[in-house]
């Protein structure tokens, strides 16, 4: 059995989401978030004291390339190794980006600040040093190898234990416009022994994608965005369920209505359909109360959570 690590930047509706399942993703052993932190406020340091009190494992990413930790790796870790929560945890594991130009000072400085922690390389790409390639791939203390697809070579990918390694994928197809959305795609079959023979751990940025903005536009149609299983063969699908009226920005909360509705009508016919994310959307579609765009994100983020735990 695989272990999925869902990659999410630490912004508002992604810590909720986790916030609300991290005791249940502490009692299992099939879902282990990394996190990087991108918001510097007090709904991320809320955020990591409850994982911390739930004692939810999780994998912490260092060097933040997106946000307000960006290039200030060594405030994030005051705030929170230091000063914060993480000072006397040890159910996590930190990570650090490693870049074409990554060199053997930045890694010693990252060994040197968690040396009593097992520890994860996120491969942005393959560094070109000699020191810090062989480093990475001789000791054992770098536990997790993170594989972000298309930046590293079959090669290199193939020096790496395959028990070591974690596949991380953007399966998020994103359209321009929502309403260009198709009613079914295919997600991944990763999580099923013909699509990942080798068992491989794996990972993506769930119904987010890889792609990061501080903030979203105004919509002429709502899109939910939900992950369910195929019948035939276990596989990962989504499925785009959109608001009926696309035609203006206007009216947010009766379109957010609409495509819940128009998800709550399908959900007989897709598994799971028991989630506490389901049971979310059918009381809202029933009482026709909108709790906003973001809300909606977070229940997509945790019904996809609660179907890989589900999958163990």
């Amino acid at each position: 059995m695989t272990t999925y690590f869902p990659f999410l930047r630490g912004k508002r509706e992604e810590l909720f989401a986790l916030k609300s399942l991290a005791s249940t993703i502490a009692g299992h052993h099939s879902v282990y978030p990394i996190i990087e932190p991108v918001k510097r406020n007090s709904i991320t340091t809320g955020s990591f004291d409850k994982f911390v009190e739930e004692e939810m494992p999780f994998v912490f990413v260092t060097n933040p390339k997106y946000g307000d930790y960006k290039g200030r790796g060594q405030i994030l870790y005051q705030e929170f190794c230091v000063d914060g929560s993480l000072g006397e945890y040890e159910n996590y594991i930190p990570a650090l980006y490693l870049y074409r130009g990554t060199g053997m000072d930045e890694l010693n400085d990252f060994n040197h600040k968690f040396q009593h922690l097992l520890r994860a390389v996120i491969y942005d790409a393959v560094p070109a040093s000699d020191e810090v390639r062989q480093y990475c791939l001789t000791q054992g203390i770098i536990y997790h190898h993170i594989l972000l697809d298309g930046k590293i070579s079959t090669e290199f990918t193939n020096e790496i234990p395959t028990s070591r390694r974690i596949l991380m994928r953007d399966n998020f197809k994103r359209q321009i416009r929502n309403s260009d959305y198709p009613p079914l795609e295919h997600f991944t079959d990763l999580n099923t022994t013909i699509g990942n023979p080798q068992n491989i751990n794996w990972g993506d940025y769930s119904i987010v994608g890889d792609q990061f903005s501080e903030s979203g536009g105004a919509a002429m149609t709502v899109a939910i965005h939900h992950i369910h299983k195929s019948e035939n063969s276990g596989a990962l699908e989504i499925s785009h369920f959109l608001s009926d009226d696309q035609e203006t920005t206007a009216n947010i909360g009766g379109k957010i209505i609409q495509a819940v509705q128009n998800l709550v009508s399908a959900l007989p016919k897709l598994h799971p359909n028991d989630t506490c994310a389901c049971h979310q959307y059918q009381d809202m579609a029933a009482s026709g109360h909108s709790k906003g765009l973001g809300y909606l994100k977070r229940l997509a983020i945790i019904h996809h959570l609660e179907t890989m735990i589900a999958n163990e």
